[in-house]
């Protein structure tokens, strides 16, 4: 569920990170996908699949990281795609029914088709403008009837979520933000307003069912519908 690090070569680097996979070295020293793939984050985003899909038998995971927010789930068909060799190996040990597919998420791989698309807290790792597009194209293409998206609804380096950060753990990546608000830290994130993108899902034949804010007021749950579906709707 988590971000492409692949772009890096178009993005400054401190040296550091220079020729550094972001997600491959964190998984291999034993990192996990993250917060929003477990706990409260977890619940409440099936919470919101579970409107839509009481049961969800096919489904294409885009950014699909070490399976943390799949504990207790189930899924008759499904593949899962992520950047990182040392995850897919741990999942496919984990989880030897399903596929899996180490690739980019701007990387268009013929013939995939499920009836849903996930794609969850991984749109704010894409640092390249091109692969952020060619990602939102991929995840319609994919899709036959939904496609379920998790990403940053208000900016996280905006002066006033600093504040809010900063008053509640006083971290000084969130100070420096009071001082030079951004739209990314010029490392792994960078916020962009989907609402900007909704034209790629237009032409792509998917119209938008709703939005859903989450209770964090960072995130929100995009959900997009095949228009063929939903004809019911523009009659």
């Amino acid at each position: 569920m988590k971000g492409d690090a692949k772009n890096w070569s178009m993005v400054k680097q401190p040296v550091f990170l220079l020729k550094l996979n972001y997600w491959e070295d964190r998984y291999s020293r034993g990192g996990t996908s993250g917060e929003g793939s477990i706990g409260k984050e977890r619940e409440w985003k099936w919470k919101i699949i579970r409107r839509y899909l009481p049961i969800v038998e096919s489904v294409v995971d885009v950014g699909c990281g070490d399976l943390s927010f799949w504990a207790g789930h189930d899924c008759k068909d499904y593949v899962g795609i992520d950047l990182s060799e040392t995850v897919i190996k741990r999942n496919k040990s984990l989880r030897p029914k399903w596929r899996f597919i180490i690739s980019s998420s701007d990387k268009f791989i013929t013939g995939l088709k499920k009836e849903c698309v996930f794609c969850f807290d991984l749109l704010f790792h894409l640092m390249n403008e091109d692969s952020f597009v060619k990602t939102l194209n991929n995840l319609c293409i994919y899709s036959s009837k939904y496609v379920f998206i998790h990403t940053w609804k208000h900016n996280p380096f905006s002066r006033q979520n600093a504040l809010r950060r900063f008053l509640r753990k006083a971290a000084f990546t969130d100070f420096k933000y009071l001082i030079l608000p951004s739209k990314t830290d010029k490392t792994y994130q960078y916020y962009r307003l989907l609402e900007n993108y909704y034209n790629i899902f237009e032409r792509n034949n998917f119209a938008l069912l709703n939005e859903h804010e989450n209770p964090n007021g960072i995130g929100c749950m995009y959900v997009f519908g095949k228009i063929k579906e939903y004809d019911d709707l523009n009659t």
